[in-house]
């Protein structure tokens, strides 16, 4: 199942919004580096957090390279795919100012899944074989439904929690697919369950049939941070079907910008359910019509 990535920010002319454009303007070709990072200053000043980042790499990037904001000069515009293997990528190239990487896998059959559970399992334990204390960004995956409660306490990690993309269910039929940022809730259990059942319930009305009392929050994905260390261990526990780092992607990229991430990235679990959880989210989908055919 496909996920929509948004990106944040609504200026075209700042670079935290038309790094994950699907094609940025031509005028930010001719935009001044003194502009840019004006524009980047005015969005972190209005609160927006990716640009926040933004300035910061980028005021350590000219630190180290004893530069000026003009010196860098306009961005470069140049989008490309990259694959290998399993994984598919697409690389938005602004540099000197940013290059984002987003992971774009894809899976048609089991073996797709397989493979790229293999390759990314390798790049973790080389990453943690090489350096254990390494802070990494990593989405963990189930290897079967589980609810979001049992599954965050479970962890009893080291790590600081990002995002969450979880199933909403009204007793067994699946409704949706929800996903918010861990903000100051964390990683704490009951928190998260909190956030979710007030955010299911704005939109429950749209699906006839739902018991709004009877709603339940199964795991598709979360990310965190913590050392690569921390999250081989976590990849070797019974329940989990990948760890899935982003830092090896992101490594080849290192130095060329002055701000470079990763975003995005396939729906394993989603693939996992189809395949081999007997497509479990279609089986269960809330079909209106077909539930009034069975009345």
């Amino acid at each position: 199942m496909a996920r929509r990535i948004v990106a944040l920010g609504a200026v075209l002319g700042v670079l935290a919004a038309v790094a994950m454009a699907t094609q940025p303007p031509p005028s930010l070709a001719d935009t001044s580096g003194n502009a840019l990072y004006r524009l980047l200053e005015q969005r972190a000043a209005a609160g927006d957090r990716r640009a926040e980042e933004m300035v910061a790499a980028v005021d350590r990037y000219l630190a180290a390279k004893g530069l000026q904001p003009a010196d860098l000069g306009a961005a470069r515009i140049q989008i490309s795919t990259d694959r290998s293997g399993p994984v598919a990528l697409r690389i938005r190239d602004l540099s000197p100012w940013a290059i984002t990487v987003e992971n774009v896998s894809t899976f048609d059959a089991r073996g797709d899944l397989d493979a790229y559970v293999a390759v990314r399992t390798a790049a973790l334990v080389a990453t943690a074989r090489a350096n254990p204390r390494a802070v990494v960004e990593a989405r963990l995956a189930p290897s079967e439904l589980v609810g979001v409660g049992e599954f965050l306490r479970s962890l009893d990690c080291d790590c600081t929690g990002r995002t969450l993309v979880a199933d909403v269910f009204s007793g067994d039929r699946w409704l949706m697919t929800s996903m918010r940022p861990l903000g100051e809730e964390g990683l704490a259990a009951d928190l998260v369950v909190a956030a979710l059942r007030e955010q299911a319930l704005v939109s429950i009305d749209q699906f006839p049939g739902a018991d709004r009392g009877d709603l339940r929050f199964t795991v598709r994905s979360v990310t965190i941070e913590m050392t690569a260390n921390n999250a081989l261990e976590l990849a070797e526990r019974p329940g989990m079907l990948l760890v899935d780092i982003t830092n090896d992607l992101k490594a080849d990229h290192e130095g060329k910008a002055a701000f470079v991430e990763v975003r995005g990235g396939p729906d394993v679990f989603g693939a996992h359910a189809q395949f081999a959880l007997d497509n479990v989210f279609e089986r269960t989908r809330l079909n209106p019509g077909k539930l009034e055919a069975e009345r």
